[in-house]
C-alpha cells in the first residue's frame, strides 16, 4: 500500500519526505496496512511553521485580487489535471470509494472556479 501511495506522490511531484521516515504512522482504515509515516514535530519546528505561515498570509494580502484570481485559476487547472491521483489518495486514506473521493476533488475544483469567476464579475 505504501508503494502505491509513493507512486502517486511522485506523479504529483510532491516530496516523499512528507510520507515516510517518521514515527507517527498512518494506516488504511480498510486494510490496516501502513500507508505513510510522518515525523512528529517539536515545539521549535512548529513555531517555525507558524511564522512562515504568518509571513505567507501577510504577503498574500498584498496580492491584487486580479492576480489572486489568476493563481486560483491555475491551481484549479492543477487540481483538474491530477483529479484521479488525488481521488486515489483520498480513497486510500479514508476508505471512501473512488467515485465519492472524485466528487470531493471536483467540489474543490468548482469552488476554485467559482471564486475565480467572482473576480470577473467585480
Amino acid at each position: 500500500m505504501f508503494n502505491r501511495v509513493a507512486e502517486i506522490v511522485k506523479r504529483l511531484n510532491l516530496d516523499l519526505e512528507f510520507i515516510s521516515g517518521g514515527n507517527c504512522v498512518d494506516c488504511s482504515p480498510v486494510t490496516g496496512e501502513q500507508i505513510a509515516s510522518f515525523p512528529i514535530y517539536n515545539a521549535e519546528r512548529i513555531a517555525g511553521v507558524i511564522q512562515r505561515s504568518k509571513r505567507a498570509f501577510a504577503e498574500w494580502r498584498l496580492v491584487a485580487p486580479k492576480d489572486r484570481s489568476e493563481l486560483l485559476r491555475l491551481f484549479s487547472e492543477e487540481l483538474r489535471a491530477a483529479e484521479d491521483d488525488l481521488a486515489q489518495l483520498i480513497s486510500i486514506e479514508t476508505g471512501k470509494i473512488h467515485a465519492t473521493a472524485l466528487k470531493e476533488v471536483r467540489r474543490s475544483i468548482k469552488i476554485c472556479d467559482m471564486v475565480t469567476d467572482m473576480q470577473h464579475r467585480m
